[in-house]
């Protein structure tokens, strides 16, 4: 199983359920093999055509109701389930409602249970491409990984933080790539996990923070080991370190063994929002 850390943005569009979440993890691109292009539809379908409703439950099952096109506004449409014994419950917001394979909306609200109301396809394609040429830096985005070496040093994984970040351009797993994590003022606790079989030998750490940049430096940090299975119990102090104002913090010492690897934010250098440039071991 895969997983990463998301940045959800909600409401997306004010009034209407729907929100785009970011996830930024090496290994997943290959499961999103659908293009923004492919959602560039129009709503071509009559009084009458059929229809189906494609929703996935609560147990992961996949099913397709039969519906009925009634009427299209500007912005929405509304179409009927076609067999009685079906209906509209709760947590349906976000199916979409197709012609053959085509995507023809998502449905976002129902009054009786029966008819649903759709925001039409043309006003998700585009407003979600009007967000992502805003806020992605399409064909320059440097990829982001989440279990590299950096430099020379030891592999790495991000495993959970304890605060989220600003935004989808400060996720956590810029730690391990290029940019900046960067979070809300307070403690944070970053997990890391080394991979492998057995635990890893760690000596050495460093993070680094840019100190021209618009958020505050760390300044107390402190880092625990384990090697239980899960990061959960069996943490020992392995050093305390201050950054330095020029954003360096470094620490060499005999090795430990360790699985996991707990940094946690203290305090910061100034007011306002924490950013960690990046974070490597050996």
């Amino acid at each position: 199983m895969l997983s990463a850390t998301a940045v959800m943005q909600a409401p997306f569009w004010e009034g209407m359920d729907l929100a785009i979440g970011v996830v930024q993890a090496a290994g997943l691109q290959g499961y999103c093999r659908i293009p923004l292009s492919q959602i560039d539809q129009e709503l071509s379908v009559d009084a009458g055509q059929p229809m189906h409703l494609l929703r996935m439950r609560d147990s992961g099952e996949v099913e397709r109701l039969p519906l009925e096109f009634e009427d299209a506004g500007y912005l929405t449409f509304t179409s009927r389930m076609a067999r009685i014994e079906d209906s509209f419950f709760r947590g349906t917001s976000g199916a979409f409602a197709f012609v053959g394979e085509r995507p023809m909306g998502m449905v976002v609200t129902t009054t009786d249970g029966r008819a649903g109301q759709f925001i039409r396809i043309e006003e998700i394609h585009k407003n979600i491409a009007r967000w992502v040429q805003r806020s992605v830096r399409l064909g320059t985005e440097a990829p982001v990984t989440t279990a590299s070496p950096i430099g020379d040093g030891m592999r790495i994984v991000l495993h959970s933080v304890t605060q989220p970040p600003l935004s989808s351009d400060f996720v956590p797993e810029n730690m391990l790539g290029e940019g900046a994590y960067v979070f809300p003022a307070g403690r944070n606790q970053i997990i890391f996990r080394i991979p492998g079989v057995t635990a890893g030998a760690l000596s050495q750490l460093e993070l680094r923070s840019d100190p021209e940049s618009d958020y505050a430096l760390p300044r107390q940090i402190r880092i625990e080991v384990s090697t239980a299975r899960e990061p959960t119990t069996g943490w020992r102090h392995f050093a305390d370190v201050e950054m330095t104002p020029d954003g360096f913090a470094t620490i060499n010492r005999s090795a430990q063994l360790a699985r996991w690897v707990r940094l946690t934010v203290e305090t910061a250098q100034d007011f306002g929002a924490i950013g960690i440039g990046t974070v490597s071991m050996e």
